[in-house]
């Protein structure tokens, strides 16, 4: 009986953990770091070996690539089309489901090739600075995006259900 209850706990520790775990994208061209990242179990990221772009999966212990560009592995089996039930999410769900995310970081930084648009751009720019946003513009040739965005399944499953 002890051990039922022992297995029970840890399989609900472990679901908990999923649950509230903090699920993280994270976008920065400046250092060139991008993935999206399950705390501790799960880290997807591109990576480019030998001029190939490759999608890399690392477990703990295991780490494997993915070649998108293959064709041979995604290849689909010819199925006999069977009738499919259309499952229409309404756009409240989805929009709150997206605005469950947190954004941590975001800075961007945008050159637009052109003194004129540039020029037109920078009160708008300040303007979104005043508004608490780390955007800005320049005239030296530089574009550049960090953006760092949290979320939890969680926070997305409360959101669909509200």
């Amino acid at each position: 009986m002890a051990s039922i209850i022992f297995t029970i706990g840890i399989i609900s520790l472990i679901v908990f953990w999923l649950l509230f775990s903090p699920i993280t994208v994270r976008l920065d061209t400046v250092n060139n770091i991008y993935y999206l990242k399950l705390l501790g179990i799960l880290t997807i990221f591109p990576s480019w070996t030998s001029g190939e772009f490759k999608i890399s999966i690392q477990f703990p212990f295991y780490r494997f690539e993915l070649d998108p560009t293959d064709s041979r592995k995604w290849k689909k089996n010819e199925k006999v089309p069977s009738k499919k039930i259309k499952r229409n999410i309404p756009i409240s769900k989805i929009i709150s489901v997206i605005r469950s995310f947190k954004v941590k970081k975001f800075r961007i930084n945008i050159d637009t090739d052109d003194y004129y648009w540039n020029a037109l751009l920078t009160p708008l720019m300040l303007l979104f600075t005043h508004m608490g946003l780390q955007v800005s513009i320049n005239f030296q040739g530089k574009n550049d995006c960090q953006l760092i965005i949290t979320n939890s399944l969680w926070r997305m499953g409360w959101a669909y259900l509200r």
